[in-house]
């Protein structure tokens, strides 16, 4: 049987947890490069979703000019009757 002194087993502990935390951190780096990347690469999708919201909110904002066109004309003719 081996003789393993407390020394030998708090050296095989620690690199045990270190070596645990470099694979930790290694999975996490690719991970966040791959979404940066596919961040990237997807960036048609998010510039037609863009323009698409935008020229909603255009039509939106063009509706309630109309809107409260619509509404200051009828007042107006209602006060001259």
């Amino acid at each position: 049987m081996v003789n393993m002194s407390e020394d030998n087993i708090y050296k095989y502990l620690g690199l045990g947890v270190v070596s645990i935390l470099a694979i930790y951190i290694g999975v996490k780096s690719l991970s966040f490069q791959a979404k940066l990347i596919e961040g990237m690469t997807n960036n048609s999708d998010k510039v037609t979703l863009l323009e698409n919201t935008t020229n909603i909110s255009d039509e939106k904002i063009k509706q309630e000019n109309e809107k409260s066109n619509y509404n200051y004309i009828l007042n107006n003719i209602f006060f001259l009757f």
